[in-house]
């Protein structure tokens, strides 16, 4: 069969989407075997009608759906008052307007193929009489009387408007589906009027002929083909760039232009979202509106967006449009829509953040390839515009599954608290982060990279913990909001670690700490994960430098294992031992500044809930000693690891290292180092041979730095190494740093680093 690209049906604006439906809708009626599906930017039909067929099937034979928006004051029911001129007496309402005028003909227009809109003014008008509304009904009392008397007494084929322009959710309680405004209306833009005056612009209302000009407007509504002459006119929400604007042509202003064919066809195509009001056991309320593919606003995921726009004053929720590549009919086009509802787990998909989860999670299938986002926002004065807020591919995201049931409570409760304006600003930012990391991750898909999937968790794992470190500052928000939850288990944390890995020195050195319980420094937290004491004396991380701060989780844990006053220490707790190591070259990149710091300042604070070391991924080997070496940095260590007890000696502390190397004093800081390693012979914990190994007569020189890398050698002592590498590597490079012979140094187990 032939296929028609269709260039002036696209996934954007709105009003080109629109059209794609009501195209396919339309010629199922005389073509039941007609196919659509999109082609990139292009809407692709497939008939057996040809291309002169086509354009002659809509001129000729197209039957208008009946649409009036009969209970709007502008949708052409009702007239002014008309009155005496001189004590302004009502005498009577029946002064016509410029909506009822297009009404009144539609209604006395001789054309068979009109003959259903006829009908439905008819029956509309019966209904204002016999409920007494001669003035547009009032919203709260007289409007859902004649809402359900139409929904009772309409043709079955008035149904479809009807239910795509309001829902009635109790006896008094109409909704309104954002694709139509409210009830088909955009402030004092009636859609349903309009559709109604570009109706007798393009047929004639006597006859039934097409009009001088509609088979040309036709021809560029469908194809894309230029054409002049269109007449005055605006598309309202669904194409705000046609709706005439500053700069918006030649000259300083330019005036709005519509296509009359345009307005007809994506008012047909806002008939395929039905709505209904349904019952869900999750719903807070007795009843809950549902629209095809319609949710909350979500004030993140595009640039057009601001966390205002979450505010029910200003916007009117958003909806997700499915695209598919093969041939569909309409029965199962229409099919989707009906069924058009989004899962996230269980339950239904609440928000925007919602939805892109479940697009990127395959919870919507139907052989879908993606959807394109719309947002009904409020950017031109008063009036709402369809905003395009991105497209995102259908396509399982393996990583969104880390998002469980324990933390997507916790998201819940987190939108409440970013949408309360009494939240403070820097938290709600917060929010709307989280919301953006969430939305990017689902709307990679599968063509992005794996190292791009790892920046996007890593991302989500950092706005997570900007969230807990604003929220534990603030005593309103501790109240509502608890701390983001911890993996469950060390598989759950192994997953996570595992999808944030993207092969960089600052992951390796993050993961390093993290598996140290790093986090105890960071939050004030309870045994069982909670908000603890919001002066607990072992939170040290203030966030604002990260030497800073590991220099301080370094003098907090010499506090933590502190011994006497005699130097000795109490044993350090059995589960120090880390699981986690850090390797020797990227120490080194850290100490001499190579990395980028606030890249590794922000995965410390996301991979600190990840602290449970069994299970986590282990750094691979492989990785020779690095060159140079920081002397300072690897005396301080290996005196800083004198700490650990040995065989029946306990370890004592290296006395006013740490001290001396926070306040930059190099010097200080080497010789306490050197006077340490002396004391200890360089006792180690334990020998590769099994025995303990002394080293007796090294003779280090004192280390002579600044007073910045003094400090950042002592940071760096916060990042936990392993006993083999202190044994095989750290040991005989400071024995060739020291100038001894070969013969002095000892073997190294392995030349390589874990």
């Amino acid at each position: 069969m032939p296929e028609h690209a269709l260039r002036g049906c696209a996934p954007e604006p709105l009003s080109d989407y629109l059209k794609a439906l009501a195209v396919l809708r339309l010629v199922h009626r005389t073509d039941p075997e007609v196919r659509g599906r999109w082609d990139g930017e292009d809407f692709v039909l497939t008939t057996r009608l040809t291309r002169d067929e086509l354009l002659g099937y809509f001129a000729e034979s197209y039957c208008p759906s009946p649409i009036l928006a009969a209970w709007n004051g502008a949708g052409g029911l009702f007239q002014r008052p008309r009155k005496d001129p001189k004590t302004k007496e009502v005498l009577a309402y029946d002064k016509p307007t410029a909506n009822s005028k297009a009404t009144d003909a539609l209604a006395d227009s001789g054309a068979e193929r009109l003959a259903p809109i006829r009908g439905f003014i008819a029956t509309a008008r019966e209904g204002a009489e016999r409920l007494g509304l001669v003035t547009s009904p009032d919203a709260k009392s007289e409007k859902p009387l004649l809402l359900q008397w139409l929904r009772d007494h309409a043709d079955d084929e008035v149904l479809p408007w009807l239910d795509a322009a309001f829902v009635m959710e109790d006896a008094d309680t109409p909704r309104y589906p954002p694709i139509l405004g409210t009830g088909g209306n955009d402030g004092a833009l009636d859609f349903a009027n309009n559709f109604q005056s570009n109706l007798a612009a393009i047929i004639d209302l006597e006859t039934g002929a097409p009009a001088e000009a509609s088979i040309q407007w036709l021809e560029a509504a469908l194809f894309g083909t230029p054409v002049a002459g269109l007449k005055g006119g605006t598309p309202g929400q669904f194409d705000a760039a046609r709706a005439g604007a500053i700069n918006g042509a030649q000259g300083f202003g330019g005036r709005s232009v519509s296509n009359p064919w345009d307005f007809v066809l994506f008012m047909e195509g806002a008939l395929t979202f039905a709505g209904s009001a349904t019952k869900r056991l999750e719903a807070q309320t007795p009843g809950a509106m549902a629209f095809p593919f319609t949710v909350r606003s979500t004030g993140a995921g595009s640039g057009a967006l601001a966390l205002a726009d979450e505010a029910s004053g200003s916007t009117r929720h958003e909806v997700w449009l499915p695209l598919w590549s093969s041939g569909a009919s309409w029965r199962e086009v229409d099919r989707v829509f009906r069924e058009g509802r989004a899962t996230v787990g269980r339950r239904p998909a609440r928000d925007g953040t919602d939805f892109a989860r479940a697009v990127g999670s395959l919870g919507v299938d139907r052989g879908l390839t993606g959807f394109v986002r719309y947002g009904f926002l409020q950017r031109n004065g008063l009036a709402y515009v369809a905003t395009p807020l991105g497209r995102w591919s259908a396509g399982q995201v393996p990583e969104l599954d880390l998002i469980d049931a324990r933390l997507d409570s916790w998201l819940e409760r987190l939108r409440r608290v970013g949408q309360d304006e009494r939240t403070p600003g820097a938290v709600r930012r917060a929010y709307r982060r989280v919301n953006a990391a969430i939305m990017a991750l689902a709307g990679s898909g599968t063509s992005s990279g794996s190292s791009q999937r790892a920046a996007q968790v890593q991302e989500l794992m950092v706005a997570i913990a900007k969230v807990d470190a604003l929220a534990s500052r603030s005593g309103a928000v501790r109240e509502i909001l608890w701390p983001s939850p911890i993996p469950r288990d060390a598989g759950s944390a192994a997953r996570w670690a595992t999808a944030a890995d993207d092969g960089s020195a600052e992951y390796r050195l993050a993961l390093a700490l993290a598996g140290s319980g790093v986090r105890a420094r960071m939050l004030p937290l309870d045994r069982r994960g909670g908000w603890g004491d919001p002066n607990d004396p072992r939170v040290v991380w203030t966030g604002r430098s990260l030497v800073a701060d590991l220099v301080a989780c370094v003098r907090r844990q010499e506090v933590e294992w502190g011994g006497t006053d005699k130097g000795e220490r109490s044993a350090p707790p059995a589960e120090w031992t880390p699981q986690i190591v850090a390797r020797l070259s990227d120490i080194a990149a850290f100490v001499h500044g190579r990395l980028d710091e606030e890249k590794l300042h922000d995965l410390i604070c996301g991979l600190a809930p990840l602290s449970f070391g069994v299970g986590l991924p282990r750094m691979p080997s492989g990785h020779q000693l690095p060159a140079p070496l920081p002397p300072l940095w690897a005396m301080a260590a290996l005196a800083w690891d004198q700490r650990r007890t040995s065989h029946e000696r306990p370890g004592r502390w290296t006395a006013g290292m740490v001290a001396a190397g926070a306040r930059g004093d190099a010097g200080a800081m080497s010789r306490a180092a050197v006077r340490r390693l002396r004391a200890g012979h360089l006792r180690h914990r334990e020998g590769m041979s099994g025995e303990p190994r002394e080293l007796l007569g090294l003779a280090l020189a004192e280390c002579v730095a600044t007073p910045r890398h003094a400090r950042r050698c002592v940071a760096a002592l916060a990042f936990p190494i392993s006993d083999r590498v202190m044994e095989d590597s750290l040991l005989p490079a400071l024995f060739r740093m020291a100038g001894e012979t070969a013969d002095d140094a000892p073997e190294p187990a392995s030349k390589e680093l874990t």
